[in-house]
């Protein structure tokens, strides 16, 4: 940002706006006035002297109130002409029409002989040449408007030219317009007016071509305006400012090559109001607060671009707030707004404070787009921001920036940077649809949107705020905040209502988020939130919170609805490196579905002295497929991780879990694994472990509850000495094994081993119960004893009933039959050989049939029932031998 900002300043420094000097010959003025205001009409008189040279004096015209009233059929002015209205006392403002039909082209000097208003109409059209010159004290308008319209009902009409009445008329109210107006062009002139008033030029199509417009304190009203309808007069704060209907037909303006400077001690402001805006060929807009001016009190005006269609900036064109060194104040606001915002080819919008006070806040609305791209033939790329450089002292703004579709490419920016002594602003970015971030500059700057404080400033980042349908950002494409100096970074925080997709590398860095302070940076890093239905980072994309610094690594916080996708060498990290005295900063990710492949990290990884974060992971599924989540550190405490899995974890094809401590071979507690799922799944043979070791000191403790857990064998230190064959502490490293893994142990200090426990539960011990009645039967009272006293003996024990199996049976009625049903007959059968011998003998007559014998009897079998016999039976009933306990 400082290159873009620091050229346009160079720029404007070298403006050189000369005094044009005239010789005492001219070519006489082209005005004729017309008799529409009878007796009153105006005078024109020729080759006088006016401020110390010749010129033409215009006089008469009717007065009304505060008003002069003057009516011309031609008015022209030649150049080296000067061409002066009288100003007689009291009259505020002088207001002249141009009745005829050709345009009036303003070559030479323009000026009042006071301190009244000049407006200017003529519905042909108006042109201001290149050595034009205004001389005027009060406000000018030029418009190709068909009346001036006052409170009274009176129109100072050019259309229907009529003498105004002779009662007093008030403050004008505003231009009207009949539609099809003429353009108003500005070529190659250079105006400057001390004057601290209003020029504005409200046409039809308005362009300005290689001319300047510099009007320190004043305010610079630019118009296109196509339609039926009154552009109404207002007052800001002493000057006279324009307001436009929504509904009023809009035309277009240019701004080709053209520098528009209201820079003062105070004050100064520009409005543009348009269908469409083109700025191009180092076109620039300037307001602010000029070098050695202003006070604590001082306040630079804004600057307004409003269109109906497409704003466009192009060509190293900028818009610019700007408080220079050594002045005190506050820059103005830069609000633009149009339907599609285009700033390309190395084109700025900026907030700078370079002395003492603070920037202004940039606000960009496009109902439809808003494209950030490319760098211009200065090599710079487009950018968007407010800063403080350095030596400065103050606050910067904040960007605000609302559209459907925002793009930013090949290096283009939105950055807030302090470099001098103060905090930064915030970025806050809504998008109806989506964000992209893409590409890269010529020098290797990727596209981006951060937050910074730079090396030797003092102060806090901002804020970078994002909430899109969708965010896209790939080859490079950069969200950061950073810390370089002292204080704290900001924090990111992205909210995607479908999807946020991370993607690709730049030439010096991933695509990605990161938060994070430099080596020499004092303070704390940002926390990165990221709210979405889907999120990926494929292709090396990373989001990193990092300290190299005197701080503490910033927070990741990922809330995913659906599923969050890690592949192909992507990483979500907080790290701390070996320069950093601070912590390492925890991950914590909720989400439904999670998968790592392809060398996917998740890691807390503090190479200094400080702790290891924690990473705390919350999903119904979680895949690891030649994946890694890692909290460890170099020689101090590990951090933690904490797996709460609803269906599954499953690890494939050399994954790790680790909160392994002393990677250094130094001390430190290994942390903590604690992992609960249903169903946990690896390959035995694929070497997927997961580790809380140590070096020296304490292993860690690894808690799995699980209903099942499959492939996964728990490794003491002596398996681990006997298989790697060894017992240097520094080999026994369950990664060296080809066999899926679970330790925890100090591989220096056996004492200090650590502990893995892994719960799995039976099943329900309640389900597959059959209810048993609340009534407990008696058995004893089921049976029929009858106690005899013959002096039998007494038995021994009580009766039993040994159950021997159910026989097949299911346990509920409702299960099916098991396979080992039986079933078991105690009635024997005649073989099959028996069978045919039977029926051989009677087919042969051997046998012969048996007689049917009527039925003498019937005999009643034990179990009750009743069989007719041919001769009844004589029975001895049998009784036991001995007396039931019962009786005794």
């Amino acid at each position: 940002m400082y290159p873009t900002t620091t050229r346009h300043t160079i720029r404007l420094a070298i403006l050189v706006i000369g005094s044009v000097i005239f010789t005492e010959s001219y070519v006489l003025a082209e005005i004729k006035t017309d008799t529409t205001l009878g007796r009153e009409t105006s005078r024109l008189n020729q080759g006088v002297r006016v401020k110390g040279a010749m010129g033409d004096i215009i006089d008469g015209g009717a007065v009304r109130g505060t008003n002069l009233f003057h009516s011309f059929q031609e008015f022209t002015i030649g150049e080296g002409q000067r061409v002066y209205f009288s100003n007689p006392g009291g009259i505020e403002n002088i207001l002249t029409r141009v009745a005829g039909n050709n345009r009036s082209d303003i070559l030479g000097t323009l000026g009042v002989l006071g301190n009244a208003n000049l407006f200017l109409l003529n519905p042909k059209g108006i042109v201001l040449g290149k050595n034009a010159r205004l001389d005027i004290a009060g406000s000018f308008v030029a418009s190709t408007a068909d009346s001036v319209v006052f409170s009274n009902g009176f129109t100072f009409s050019a259309g229907n030219p009529q003498a105004p009445p002779l009662l007093n008329i008030n403050v004008p109210l505003g231009l009207q317009y009949h539609g099809n107006q003429a353009d108003i062009q500005v070529q190659g002139t250079s105006i400057f007016n001390a004057n601290g008033k209003t020029i504005a030029l409200v046409g039809g199509n308005v362009s300005l071509n290689e001319s300047s417009l510099r009007v320190p304190a004043g305010r610079v009203e630019l118009g296109g305006v196509l339609g039926e309808g009154t552009v109404e007069f207002q007052d800001n704060s002493g000057n006279l400012s324009l307001s436009f209907p929504e509904n009023l037909a809009k035309a277009d303006i240019l701004l080709n090559g053209t520098i528009i400077n209201v820079i003062a001690g105070n004050g100064g402001s520009v409005a543009i109001n348009a269908r469409n805006i083109d700025m191009i060929s180092d076109s620039i807009i300037f307001a602010g607060i000029g070098t050695g001016l202003g006070s604590t009190n001082s306040r630079a005006g804004n600057i307004t671009l409003n269109a109906v269609e497409e704003i466009k900036i192009d060509g190293i064109s900028a818009i610019l707030q700007y408080l220079f060194p050594r002045a005190v104040g506050k820059t103005g606001d830069i609000n633009i707004t149009a339907k599609s915002v285009v700033a390309t080819n190395g084109a700025a919008i900026n907030s700078v404070t370079l002395g003492n006070g603070d920037a202004g806040n940039i606000t960009i609305t496009a109902r439809d787009r808003i494209l950030l791209d490319g760098e211009g033939i200065d090599g710079f790329a487009t950018a968007v921001g407010n800063s403080i450089v350095r030596g400065a002292v103050g606050k910067i703004g904040n960007v605000n920036i609302t559209t459907r579709v925002l793009t930013l490419t090949k290096g283009a920016s939105v950055v807030n940077q302090v470099s001098g002594q103060g905090n930064a602003g915030n970025i806050v970015i809504s998008a109806r649809d989506i964000v992209s971030l893409d590409g890269e500059d010529s020098s290797g700057s990727s596209s981006s949107i951060s937050s910074q404080v730079t090396r030797g400033a003092f102060g806090n980042g901002g804020n970078i705020d994002i909430t899109t349908g969708s965010l896209v950002v790939t080859n490079g494409g950069q969200i950061s905040t950073n810390l370089f100096g002292r204080g704290n970074a900001g924090n990111v925080m992205i909210t995607a209502d479908d999807t946020a997709s991370f993607a690709g590398t730049g030439s010096r860095a991933p695509s990605g988020v990161s938060s994070g302070v430099a080596d020499v940076g004092v303070g704390k890093a940002g926390n990165i939130n990221i709210t979405s239905k889907f999120l990926s980072l494929t292709n090396q994309a990373e989001f990193n919170s990092r300290t190299d610094g005197k701080a503490d690594a910033g927070q990741i916080n990922l809330r995913v609805s659906d599923r969050l996708t890690i592949s192909d060498n992507s990483g979500i990290l907080a790290n701390t490196s070996t320069s950093a005295t601070g912590n390492s900063g925890s991950i914590f990710i909720d989400t439904n579905k999670m998968i790592m492949q392809n060398r996917a990290r998740v890691i807390v990884n503090n190479r200094s002295t400080g702790t290891g974060g924690n990473i705390d992971i919350q999903a119904s599924t979680l895949t690891l497929d030649t994946g890694a989540i890692v909290a460890e550190t170099n020689s101090n405490t590990g951090g933690d991780i904490r797996l709460q899995l609803e269906d599954l974890l499953l690890l494939r094809r050399n994954s790790l879990i680790s909160t392994t401590a002393g990677t250094t071979q130094a001390g430190g507690n290994g942390g903590n694994i604690n992992i609960s799922t249903p169903l946990m799944i690896t390959a035995p043979l694929e070497n997927n472990d997961i580790i809380a070791n140590a070096f020296s000191g304490s292993g860690g403790v690894i808690n799995i509850t699980t209903q099942s857990i499959l492939g996964f064998t728990s490794r003491t230190r002596a398996d681990l000495e006997a298989l790697l064959a060894t017992k240097d502490p520094s080999q026994l490293n369950p990664r060296s094994l080809p066999t899926s893994d679970i330790t925890a142990i100090s591989q220096a200090n056996p004492s200090l081993d650590g502990r893995v426990t892994i719960d799995t539960p039976d099943v329900d011990p309640d389900s597959g119960l059959v209810a048993l009645p609340t009534n407990v039967v008696d058995a004893s009272r089921l049976i029929a004893q009858t106690c005899r006293s013959g002096g039998e003996a007494t038995a021994s024990q009580q009766s039993e009933f040994v159950i021997t199996g159910r026989g097949g049976l299911p346990p509920k009625p409702g299960d099916s039959l098991s396979s080992d049903a039986i079933w078991q007959d105690l009635q024997s059968y005649p073989s099959l050989n028996e069978k045919a011998g039977e029926q051989e003998a009677r087919e042969q007559g051997e046998t012969s049939p048996t007689p049917i014998l009527e039925a003498q009897g019937w005999v009643t079998s034990t179990d009750g029932k009743i069989t007719l016999v041919a001769q009844a039976s004589t029975t001895t009933p049998h009784n036991s031998s001995l007396t039931p306990v019962s009786c005794s």
